[in-house]
Formats: C-alpha cells, sequence, structure tokens
C-alpha cells in the first residue's frame, strides 16, 4: 500500500518530501522551454512527480517549486495536453522503467513474475481469424 499524506501547502508538502528523501528533485510534468523529452529518460534518484490540472497545468507557483520537468512527446498537430491521470500513468511508468535498471539503483523490489492465467482471456480465449482452435 502507498501512504497517503496530507499537506495543506505546497511548501509543506515539499518540506516532507525532502525529510524522508534529502535528495529528492522535485520533476513538473509540463510543456515548456527547459522541459526534456519522457524518452530522454532525465531521472536521476529519487523523484517525486508534481502535476498540474488538465485546463492550464501547473501553476506559477509549482513552477517555481520544481528543479526540473519533463514533457511528454505526443505526435500529430492535436491539443498538447493529456488527462492528468493518463499523464501521470505515463510518467510513473517511463520512470519505472528507469528506475528498474541496476545501474540506476533498481526499485527496491524484484518485479512480479508474469501471472500464470487459470482460465484465458483476451485475445487468448477465443480462436483467432485464419488459426485454428
Amino acid at each position: 500500500a502507498v501512504p497517503i499524506q496530507h499537506a495543506a501547502t505546497l511548501p509543506e508538502a515539499i518540506s516532507f518530501l525532502r525529510g524522508l528523501h534529502s535528495d529528492i528533485k522535485i520533476c513538473g510534468v509540463e510543456i515548456l522551454p527547459e522541459a526534456a523529452s519522457l524518452h530522454q529518460m532525465p531521472f536521476s534518484g529519487a523523484t517525486a512527480f508534481m502535476v498540474g490540472n488538465e485546463r492550464g497545468g501547473l501553476t506559477r507557483e509549482q513552477i517555481q517549486a520544481c528543479d526540473t520537468f519533463v514533457y511528454i512527446p505526443q505526435f500529430g498537430g492535436g491539443v498538447g495536453s493529456l488527462n492528468v491521470a493518463c499523464a501521470c500513468s505515463v510518467v510513473l511508468y517511463q520512470f519505472t522503467v528507469w528506475a528498474s535498471q541496476p545501474k540506476n539503483g533498481g526499485l527496491g523490489v524484484d518485479e512480479d513474475v508474469c501471472p500464470e492465467m487459470t482460465k484465458l482471456h483476451g485475445a487468448g480465449s477465443f480462436p483467432l481469424k485464419g488459426t485454428t482452435a
């Protein structure tokens, strides 16, 4: 289970995080000129991610509190934003890919093994066109 901590203000939240890890980096997820592409995996050590709301992104106060920034590369000329839950999922997944590499210290826990399914589901539960059952 992930512990949940409430902080009344942004400075209180950052102070709490730095109390847990003095060298933690606060990484904002925002499209800014200084932001690095998530594809570059520009991480280093303990990292807390700050995401803004879907309409306005991070506030000025939040931007000033960040040590680094990443953006999620998007293709095409569409809107430069994602649902905040989706954006957070993408960033956290990419961070775990980076952190799970032995040279980066790992995540501190072993990766789960692929579970064996007692009952097939999805594409494995029915014959696909052009295959035999």
